[in-house]
């Protein structure tokens, strides 16, 4: 006889295969979610939590014996309005533990130890990886993604992340930025250095008191993410080379999406 699972039966199977995860960054503040083996992820920004904890609320309304796993700075600062929130429990994981068994976990069956981890959020932590139990923070910078979205929002006035990816597909750096060919009038053989390689990010913005007259937003912000870029790929190899590690993994929301940040790494490294 077909046994025909009861309600409490079918609840209890439910939970058994809902899970949801949070990173709460200095600018996002990302949900995951898993129920059946099917996920969903939905980004808020983290000064509008009030909107993120609303829509948790939503999702655990019926699974208050749901623990829900959470990392990143944000899940230790907005901890007492989670608990006053929120009808379920919460636990807290650490952000560098995180990152490196989801960094392992994607890359099992291909993982070679040991690799750079790069993780570019708001700020960038660089992880040297040994093996999912030993890793290490080895160096880091303050220039990330919200140095990004900040200044874009200075100089263009934008401050969505999508619509800077779009402004930046649009624009060109070589109104702003001084080049090579500018200095040398061509390439700089010497040092393998072509004419159109930036020789100073925003150079020639500095050579006038004004901002030159054909320089657009879409420029301005094309120039920012190809600045940023350059320090953060330098910066990569640099410990890639320090460490005597070959293999560097690029993960953080900096990097979620943004196809013309991979493309200008993998040019630069």
């Amino acid at each position: 006889m077909k046994h025909t699972p009861s309600e409490s039966e079918s609840i209890d199977n439910e939970r058994k295969h809902h899970f949801i995860g949070i990173d709460i960054g200095g600018s996002l503040f990302k949900i995951s979610e898993c129920r059946n083996c099917q996920w969903n992820h939905k980004i808020f920004s983290t000064e509008r939590y009030d909107d993120a904890l609303i829509f948790l609320k939503q999702l655990v309304a019926h699974d208050a014996e749901l623990t829900i796993s959470a990392t990143g700075g944000g899940s230790y600062r907005l901890s007492r309005e989670m608990d006053n929130y929120l009808p379920c429990n919460y636990q807290i994981i650490d952000e560098m533990e995180a990152l490196v068994l989801g960094a392992v976990a994607l890359h099992d069956s291909e993982m070679e130890y040991p690799f750079i981890l790069m993780n570019i959020g708001s700020g960038v932590s660089i992880v040297k990886v040994e093996s999912a139990e030993v890793y290490r923070r080895v160096s880091g910078t303050s220039l990330g993604g919200g140095t990004f979205r900040g200044m874009a929002a200075l100089l263009a006035g934008v401050s969505d992340f999508k619509e800077l990816l779009e402004l930046a597909a649009r624009g060109s750096s070589q109104g702003v930025d001084l080049l090579v060919g500018d200095i040398y009038g061509s390439d700089y053989s010497n040092c393998g250095l072509k004419a159109t390689v930036p020789a100073s990010s925003f150079g020639k913005a500095g050579l006038s008191s004004s901002i030159p007259p054909n320089c657009k937003p879409e420029d301005l912000v094309y120039s920012l993410m190809l600045m940023i870029c350059n320090n953060l790929a330098h910066i990569s190899f640099l410990n890639s080379q320090l460490h005597n590690v070959q293999r560097i993994l690029l993960a953080g929301g900096f990097v979620d999406g943004n196809g013309m940040y991979i493309q200008m790494w993998l040019i630069l490294i």
